[in-house]
């Protein structure tokens, strides 16, 4: 009992950053849910991986801001470069498929750079299996201001939102200054695909954005939907991390196989 109270101690802070980006990237995942983009759920952080990797092979210095300005900047210009193809892409399933091949590319360069340079693949590495317990206080401080003043500018205009993300149109003719929005919410995404790619990696990220919007979407009404978005993603990272240090495994897989126990578990039951 007193080593395991010791390894909490140590591990205080990754817990806290870990449940903060388990309050802000489950609703951003369910934003992508109700506008049909959730294939960018999966597409953002295998992109993100690359930009990183990149960043790396050309010498850029790790966790300094501007390797995390860079990676902003390259996620934002894609989602923008992508909002110009969806026009000509038409139809949904070509939408999709759009995606996926971003997906399929973000990780063929990652791998390739990684092939390219030792340095690259060992931080890659560390990067894809997610180095959650290296968090240190300052990021969790940033993280935690950071989010509260993301939340405390989303909440009271969460009509706007929910009216985005289910009629984006309507939107545009009753919003002034939509488009203000639409570069406000790709530029939000960005900077918080890139911090939580570098600080708990792609696969807690993939998780975090998809797994919550799929296991709430039976919720009724769009404040119960958001609201078990974050629920899910809070008691899955706090009981994965536990679990975690308890058996000493990684951080990352246990909580993403926690998701799956516990959202597996409630789509279950709640279809009886």
């Amino acid at each position: 009992m007193n080593d395991f109270l010791q390894v909490l101690s140590f591990s205080i802070f990754p817990i806290l950053t870990t449940i903060i980006y388990a309050t802000v990237i489950p609703p951003m995942g369910a934003m992508l849910y109700l506008k049909n983009e959730i294939m960018l759920s999966i597409a953002l952080p295998s992109f993100g991986s690359a930009v990183v990797a990149f960043c790396i092979l050309i010498g850029v210095p790790e966790n300094t801001i501007f390797q995390y300005v860079l990676v902003i900047l390259f996620i934002f210009v894609m989602l923008n470069l992508l909002s110009i193809v969806y026009e000509k892409a038409g139809s949904l399933k070509k939408r999709e498929l759009l995606l996926a091949a971003v997906f399929v590319s973000g990780n063929a360069f990652t791998y390739l750079f990684m092939a390219i340079s030792p340095h690259v693949n060992a931080n890659i590495a560390h990067l894809l299996s997610g180095e959650v317990l290296a968090i240190q206080s300052n990021n969790c401080v940033m993280i935690f201001l950071a989010s509260g003043l993301l939340l405390a500018m989303a909440y009271p205009h969460r009509g706007i939102i929910y009216a985005f993300c289910l009629d984006e149109e309507g939107f545009m003719i009753s919003v002034r200054h939509y488009k203000w929005w639409i570069v406000a919410y790709r530029f939000i995404l960005a900077c918080w695909m890139t911090s939580s790619i570098l600080l708990i990696g792609p696969l807690l990220t993939t998780t975090l954005l998809i797994l919550p919007p799929l296991f709430s979407e039976k919720a009724n009404g769009m404040d119960r939907f958001f609201g078990r978005n974050i629920l899910i993603g809070v008691s899955c990272v706090t009981l994965g991390f536990i679990t975690a240090l308890v058996i000493d495994f990684p951080p990352t897989y246990v909580i993403s196989i926690t998701f799956l126990i516990v959202g597996g578990a409630g789509l279950l039951f709640s279809s009886r």
